[in-house]
């Protein structure tokens, strides 16, 4: 039966896979096919330019040499008027005036034909800002600042307890007796990690507990000790808590109501340079909530279980984001964040 799931776990790694690298194949062509077409066109706009260019240097050469040649006419005609017929002079005069004429509406010309027109430079560059502008509301996904976070066992509540790689922690089914009378007295724990800049993502299995609360806590709350409050119930800590499965943003006294659907996996996406805290629906990429944090120097990941009068264990997994395998023979390098 194991056999079966692990080669069924394989077959669904391998499916997804092939889907994920035609897709990303697809995607690299439409991005390589839309700059190579982008630089054509931008190359052709510039030859075209260039090319009007050197086309009114030719015509200002021939002008020129046609100027010199009234120029000389002219004088010529000075010098023969006495012996020229008065009509036939008066003639050759017109057409010399006539080539003059036509010579200084080219020169009027000259500086409005000299301008370089870059509109269709502009509108080719506003059409490519336009692509980068859309994909970024699509990219980064949150998923990209992935985190390897671990549970704290010198951060956490004495009656929760935490699994060998650190990445568990489950609540017995019920408090002792020092936490059972308030519902404040929370079972908290912290991660190992902390950050103070960049973006930052974890997941959660929240799947085994129907009463927790995972977010963020600042710095001078974990000074005042893991099980002094309740999280998100003051100004140093910012979470999404739920309520057998009633989802609320929870910050000091703001507590909003988002959704009474269930959520198995929870996303958490920190971003301490805009510093907002993004909660996700990780198995279908929703967005739930989003607050903003106000924190003075750095925030843990921060992650609660209650009972509610429950009598059995419950329990949280942090899931694991970052594989050690290969991809496409690959191996893998650590990310480099963007910040």
């Amino acid at each position: 039966m194991v056999s079966r799931a692990k080669k069924q776990c394989e077959n669904t790694y391998k499916n997804v896979k092939d889907v994920m690298t035609a897709q990303y194949s697809e995607l690299h062509t439409l991005l390589d096919e839309n700059q190579q077409q982008a630089f054509l066109l931008l190359k052709a706009e510039r030859d075209s330019l260039k090319e009007g260019l050197i086309q009114l240097a030719e015509d200002a050469d021939s002008y020129r040499q046609r100027f010199e040649s009234i120029r000389k006419n002219i004088e010529e005609l000075d010098r023969r008027q006495d012996s020229y017929n008065l009509v036939v002079l008066l003639a050759e005069t017109e057409v010399q005036l006539l080539s003059l004429e036509t010579i200084n509406h080219f020169y009027s010309n000259v500086e409005r034909r000299m301008k370089v027109d870059g509109m269709r430079m502009s509108t080719l560059e506003k059409s490519i800002t336009k692509i980068v502008q859309k994909n970024k509301t699509l990219l980064p996904q949150p998923w990209e600042f992935s985190e390897a976070i671990t549970f704290d066992p010198d951060k956490k509540h004495k009656d929760l307890t935490i699994s060998e790689d650190k990445t568990q922690v489950s609540l017995r089914g019920s408090f002792t007796k020092q936490s059972k009378d308030c519902r404040a007295a929370s079972a908290n724990i912290l991660a190992s990690e902390s950050f103070s800049t960049g973006k930052h993502y974890w997941e959660v299995d929240v799947g085994g507990c129907q009463n927790w609360s995972v977010g963020v806590a600042e710095n001078d709350w974990v000074k005042n000790g893991v099980g002094h409050t309740t999280l998100g119930r003051d100004d140093r800590s910012w979470l999404l808590e739920s309520n057998e499965g009633n989802l609320t943003g929870v910050h000091h006294n703001d507590v909003s109501t988002i959704s009474e659907a269930s959520v198995q996996r929870l996303g958490v996406l920190v971003d301490c340079d805009m510093a907002k805290v993004n909660f996700y629906d990780a198995l279908t990429g929703m967005k739930l909530y989003t607050l903003s944090m106000n924190f003075q120097s750095v925030v843990f990941p921060a992650f609660s279980i209650r009972h509610m009068g429950e009598r059995k264990n419950s329990k949280l997994v942090i899931c694991n984001l970052k594989s050690t395998g290969d991809y496409l023979g690959v191996m893998l390098t650590p990310r480099i964040h963007r910040q």
